[in-house]
């Protein structure tokens, strides 16, 4: 599942956008969901709700937060997302450079650029959707998505994999057997009981890590700065 947000505070170039996106998701043949949104405010307010999109397509010029500023903020903590700015002023090319964003559509060719740009964003999305890690529990093989693992626990015999989706899925392994399966570029030790996902960190608080599900854990002495190290290089970089 492919993930879209549209953000235009201007209702008709919201509905075109979201027409071109559809029909381009639908010619992929990829399965999609595509939200509306009229102000950076809202779609703030939606992430901030424990939302994920792998794609959103933001208008620059928009009254409550503009654009580049919003992209700013969001990239914090949804590293991987792919920015598609979409605006009339070609002004704001170079300036939005700063966020790295995954393209810029200039809406006076809406119908001959976004096609494409979406083409190329939706093969990457598939891409991502392939790496997942395999659980298999008695008569249960269940596959969780790498970017939708918040943090792993364990208690007893069993590992404890919370998901983005709400939902903890159980694995008769040990922590070190998943994290070995784990991308180690997107994982890390947070204590010798749990493994968070670095893409899921909102922030650190003293020695505790606020996770995008507003779970709080406690962080070892001995791994804090190793943590932290490694959360701002996964911040820096982007990913």
């Amino acid at each position: 599942m492919v993930y879209i947000a549209v953000c235009d505070d201007d209702r008709k170039l919201r509905e075109d956008i979201g027409n071109i996106v559809n029909r381009s998701c639908d010619r992929a043949g990829v399965l999609w969901k595509t939200e509306y949104f009229e102000g950076s405010v809202q779609l703030r307010d939606e992430l901030q709700g424990g939302a994920y999109f792998d794609i959103l397509l933001l208008d620059i010029e928009m009254p409550e937060m503009d654009g580049i500023t919003f992209a700013l903020d969001v990239k914090a903590y949804l590293t991987d997302v792919m920015v598609i700015f979409v605006s009339f002023h070609d002004k704001y090319v170079f300036k939005c450079f700063s966020v790295h964003p995954y393209y810029f559509v200039r809406k006076m060719e809406l119908e001959t650029e976004l096609p494409k740009v979406m083409d190329a964003a939706l093969q990457v999305a598939g891409r991502r959707e392939d790496k997942c890690l395999v659980v298999e529990n008695q008569r249960v093989l269940e596959k969780i998505l790498f970017k939708d693992i918040i943090y792993i626990w364990h208690r007893g015999k069993y590992v404890n994999i919370e998901s983005a989706d709400g939902k903890c899925i159980k694995a008769r392994k040990t922590l070190k057997q998943i994290f070995n399966e784990l991308p180690a570029e997107e994982f890390e030790w947070a204590d010798r009981g749990y493994i968070v996902g670095l893409r899921h960190i909102l922030r650190f608080n003293g020695r505790m890590v606020i996770l995008t599900n507003d779970i709080g854990l406690d962080i070892s002495k001995d791994r804090l700065a190793e943590l932290r190290k490694r959360v701002k290089d996964f911040w820096i970089e982007g990913r």
